[in-house]
């Protein structure tokens, strides 16, 4: 008699070989789902924590340059041998730049312009948290602790439908230096890519017309005048117009909205909320002081009471007139 597989027996081993394949094929194709998942989802995530993080270190610094602070006045010389010093009531000397003229104020110290959609097209603002630089030779000049920062949402060259967000960072705080198309642009690198648009909102304290009264509680104490925040897409405010303009130079917050293209272009939204730290001391009302002065005026009189004591006392001094007792 001859030894082998009955037909029903390899039918039952052709079909539990299926089951098996058919379970591993499973298998794999969902652990491959999920590391493609898991890769779009890091991946997305790596850019959007990029592009948080700079712009969280970027306005917390944003301030309001001071042109007295930036202007380099030239170089005193000692003077020669034989001639006067020049007395200090002459008046001095305008400050003025390392060429020579007189250095204009500085315009847009913080200023947005959007495209398409209210797209971010372009954002500039003046901080105090540059970029770390490390000097390769010993006669590299020192970095500037105040810088401008420019970023500008530039569209990819192969693929128009993803846009790049671009970051330029420079001493220069003029902002015709950082036209692209000028002569010699300010060099900028690419932040992040994948991106599908990022929009922006300004906030900014208004006080309320209602509470112009100061109102009192039960104690009898006045309360302060509470404020609501306004909230512009675009800020483009007159540096020169300080005290008419409603709208401060600098916001107090910002909402950014940035949506990225995945791998299988699909979209992922974020949304972060920044401060920055140096409004309230930048946009402070510098009142003048006068209170001083006349605190020196007054300490400088004599009280009434010393003033009606001194004159008793001139009075008790001068000499009694004969007859008037």
């Amino acid at each position: 008699m001859k030894q082998g597989f009955s037909l029903i027996e390899i039918s039952i081993g052709l079909f539990l070989s299926s089951l098996i394949g058919t379970a591993l094929y499973n298998a794999f194709f969902v652990t491959n789902r999920v590391v493609l998942i898991a890769d779009n989802f890091i991946a997305t995530d790596i850019r959007a924590a990029l592009v948080e993080n700079q712009f969280d270190k970027d306005f917390a610094g944003i301030v309001i340059p001071d042109e007295t602070d930036l202007a380099q006045t030239a170089t005193k010389k000692k003077p020669t041998p034989g001639k006067e010093e020049k007395k200090q009531s002459e008046p001095k000397p305008e400050p003025k730049n390392e060429a020579g003229k007189k250095t204009k104020p500085t315009e847009k110290i913080f200023y947005a312009e959007n495209g398409a959609e209210d797209a971010l097209q372009l954002l500039t603002f003046i901080t105090n948290n540059p970029i770390k630089a490390y000097e390769k030779a010993a006669n590299v000049k020192p970095k500037s602790r105040i810088v401008r920062v420019v970023y500008r949402l530039v569209p990819d060259e192969e693929e128009p439908k993803l846009l790049s967000l671009m970051r330029q960072e420079s001493s220069e705080l003029d902002l015709k230096a950082f036209d692209p198309k000028s002569a010699k642009p300010i060099r900028g690198f690419e932040l992040a890519h994948g991106v599908k648009s990022i929009k922006c909102e300004y906030l900014y304290p208004v006080k309320k017309e209602e509470n112009q009264q100061a109102q009192k509680d039960s104690k009898g104490k006045e309360e302060k005048p509470k404020s609501e925040y306004k909230t512009v897409k675009v800020w483009d405010v007159d540096t020169k117009k300080d005290e008419k303009q409603e709208q401060p130079k600098i916001p107090e917050f910002i909402r950014c909205t940035c949506e990225f293209w995945d791998t299988q272009q699909r979209e992922e939204s974020f949304t972060f909320n920044f401060q920055i730290l140096t409004f309230n001391a930048q946009t402070a009302s510098k009142k003048k002081q006068k209170q001083p002065v006349k605190q020196k005026e007054e300490a400088s009189k004599p009280p009434a009471d010393q003033k009606q004591q001194s004159n008793k006392e001139v009075e008790k001094s001068k000499p009694s007139l004969p007859g008037l007792g």
